[in-house]
């Protein structure tokens, strides 16, 4: 009855092991690679010892209610010169649905890094993107305010016209008000997002 037993549990877990093996062989996988360099686009100047990560994301179940997963692939630093490369394994998982590998940068080391337009990777093209991070100014300038019937005065710094507020501080009444806020180099800066006020360079 012993040696019935042992000879059942052995052929158990020959089945099992067969069975992922086999999975793993019908998934269509992919070596793919993404280049690029970070760079202060601003500055004209690399941007060294930067993280750059590749995640995947897909559609699946949290409980009861749909949720979107998102998983770390591969993640590397950026050399001294800013250039990076990632090599990993594209994996086209058909029991995960939408699943898409995109590139990934998040502010770090006093940098803010831009949102990349298209950060979607493609496994069959040479996927080269570039990353603008740039560390912030600090704009001081005079303000001369009159006519603030409705206080307080909006102040502030946008990285775009369309992207919304970077920083940004309240002048409470009228005067001379000393106004210091942090911005993007050679961008712009508004009052109430209408009034131009000064352009920034460096």
């Amino acid at each position: 009855m012993k040696n019935i037993i042992l000879v059942y549990i052995s052929f158990f877990l020959i089945s099992c092991s067969s069975r992922s093996e086999d999975v793993i062989k019908t998934l269509d996988v992919n070596k793919t690679e993404v280049t690029g360099k970070v760079y202060d686009f601003q500055r004209n100047v690399p941007v060294p010892n930067y993280l750059v990560s590749v995640k995947r994301e897909y559609r699946d179940y949290c409980g009861y209610a749909s949720c979107i997963k998102t998983e770390q692939v591969a993640s590397v630093r950026s050399d001294q010169n800013g250039f990076y490369r990632i090599s990993f394994d594209y994996v086209k998982d058909p029991n995960k649905q939408d699943l898409v590998y995109f590139i990934k940068v998040e502010n770090s080391d006093g940098y803010i890094a831009e949102r990349i337009n298209n950060s979607i990777i493609d496994p069959l093209k040479n996927n080269v993107q570039d990353i603008n991070a740039w560390k912030p100014i600090t704009a001081k300038f005079n303000l001369k305010v009159s006519n603030n019937a409705n206080p307080p005065l909006y102040v502030a710094t946008l990285l775009t016209p369309e992207s919304g507020t970077f920083n940004s501080g309240d002048v409470a009444g009228n005067g001379n008000v000393s106004v210091e806020l942090l911005a993007k180099p050679s961008s712009l800066m508004y009052v109430n997002s209408i009034t131009l006020l000064v352009e920034i360079t460096v």
